[in-house]
């Protein structure tokens, strides 16, 4: 059942782009060339440069025509992805202890596309009890289709070849099944794991973490997509905030910016617990009463701030089983 969020909020948040990653990328850094940003390609992070008092005052890097340089600031922003450079070094990566999924996926051209305003919408299509599969469709007459399942389910010992793991996942959805039929598959299969986790912290003192470097929940409703983004425009306000007083910059300037990612972040942990329970519907939920929809749409399109969705999680919570709060990714106490 499609949720079309425009129905519910009038407002540009409502309407999602398909981009291509290498060209959302590059619009990013170019936009950041034009704003004044120093931008260095193919350089390596390799250590953050710390002080004696442990404070973080930069990074060492490696560049192909620059050699060995150490980089300094009054604030070091990781936005490395879930490649988390800073929090493998401190040793702050903390997995989610339920939600142990991977992915594989790859490319469709000239699959179906589902005609009008479906045309280009997102779908998730379940495998019930096993997983779920998105269905994106891209330009160029491209579709980008993976499947999320538990690792032992998807790598079951009977085969270890990508394509065939694939091909017998499609067999088990019909709609998938039916919208790939007329398509032909193109490039590799690509597969990741280790998809959610938290950070112990978001900042200590000169440090402070962006985007999934923070942490990262899970692919389903593009929560990581809108997560990172979120945080990047709350950092940009902070550290603004922070450089215009001139004061050193310390893991205080970021207890705000903390706690409002926390609380976003744990609005929709609940969500996606409760979509991987295999006892919960959205349908029945929503049949509750038309202002759960509106509260859960509110969730799925990310207008989460200052909002009390208690209601909406207590009828969830009589439907599914919902995970407790964790206290990870706020601001270390200055030293």
């Amino acid at each position: 059942q499609p949720f079309y969020f425009f129905q519910h909020f009038d407002h540009p948040s409502s309407t999602t782009w398909q981009v291509w990653r290498s060209e959302f990328d590059k619009m990013i850094m170019d936009k950041a060339r034009e704003n004044g940003a120093q931008v260095m390609e193919e350089t390596k992070a390799k250590n953050l440069i710390k002080s004696s008092d442990n404070r973080v005052e930069g990074i060492k890097v490696v560049s192909k025509n620059l050699g060995e340089l150490e980089l300094r600031a009054p604030i070091v922003v990781d936005a490395s992805g879930r490649d988390c450079f800073a929090a493998h070094k401190e040793k702050w990566k903390v997995r989610d202890p339920e939600l142990n999924k991977i992915a594989l996926w790859t490319y469709y051209k000239n699959a179906k596309r589902d005609p009008g305003l479906d045309e280009g919408a997102t779908t998730v299509a379940y495998l019930p009890d096993k997983g779920w599969f998105w269905y994106i469709p891209l330009s160029g007459d491209m579709v980008s289709v993976g499947i999320v399942a538990e690792r032992d389910y998807l790598f079951n010992g009977s085969t270890r070849d990508h394509a065939e793991i694939f091909q017998r996942e499609v067999q088990n959805n019909q709609w998938i099944k039916e919208h790939l039929a007329e398509g032909e598959q193109t490039g590799e299969y690509r597969t990741t794991g280790e998809y959610s986790y938290r950070n112990k912290y978001c900042a200590v003192d000169g440090l402070v973490l962006a985007g999934d470097a923070l942490g990262f929940l899970d692919p389903v409703f593009s929560s990581g997509v809108f997560l990172a983004l979120k945080s990047g425009a709350l950092l940009a306000d902070e550290i603004g905030q922070a450089l215009q007083t001139g004061n050193p910059i310390t893991s205080n300037s970021f207890e705000n910016y903390g706690k409002r990612m926390q609380s976003s972040i744990e609005t929709m942990r609940k969500i996606v617990y409760a979509f991987y329970d295999p006892d919960f519907s959205f349908g029945d939920l929503v049949k509750r009463g038309d202002h759960l929809r509106s509260a859960l749409t509110d969730c799925l399109i990310g207008n989460v701030d200052d909002q009390d969705f208690q209601e909406l999680f207590d009828s969830m919570a009589d439907l599914a089983k919902l995970p407790e709060p964790v206290e990870h990714g706020l601001a270390q106490a200055s030293s």
